[in-house]
């Protein structure tokens, strides 16, 4: 079965290829994401987060989800603004939703756990937030 570091993997290939209106390098950082700093630049990391697994059909088959986190910062410098970084945040999101991931992993949801970060915001004029997205799969 697939783990969540490796659906990470896949997922920060898969945006690789997307295409956005602010330009971004995503990474699953190696250790823990680092989201107390300003960012250079705008960033996306994802970080596994949760395994599930249950026995559906009587028994005979298994239902599997992977959850990461997506950790998504931007300067607010120039002439960016929030909502323009409110944009490009819920152009990820869309671009979940045609994510497949080697054997059979396909997006399910996403859920916002933190839209923006007002304290980043004010304090380190950095735009950031926090979503999970949910990935199954039936063995």
């Amino acid at each position: 079965m697939t783990s969540c570091d490796e659906i990470a993997d896949a997922v920060v290939e898969q945006l690789k290829t997307l295409t956005t209106t602010i330009a971004f390098a995503p990474e699953n950082p190696p250790l823990f994401p680092i989201m107390d700093r300003g960012v250079a630049g705008p960033s996306v990391q994802v970080q596994p987060w949760a395994e599930d697994e249950t026995a559906t059909d009587r028994g005979d088959m298994l239902a599997a989800a992977r959850t990461v986190n997506v950790i998504v910062s931007c300067p607010i410098e120039g002439d960016r603004t929030r909502a323009e970084c409110l944009t490009w945040l819920n152009e990820i999101k869309e671009g979940f939703r045609e994510f497949e991931i080697a054997g059979g992993w396909r997006w399910q949801k996403n859920e916002t756990v933190t839209l923006y970060d007002s304290d980043a915001l004010k304090e380190k004029s950095q735009f950031l937030s926090l979503f999970r997205a949910t990935f199954y799969n039936f063995a």
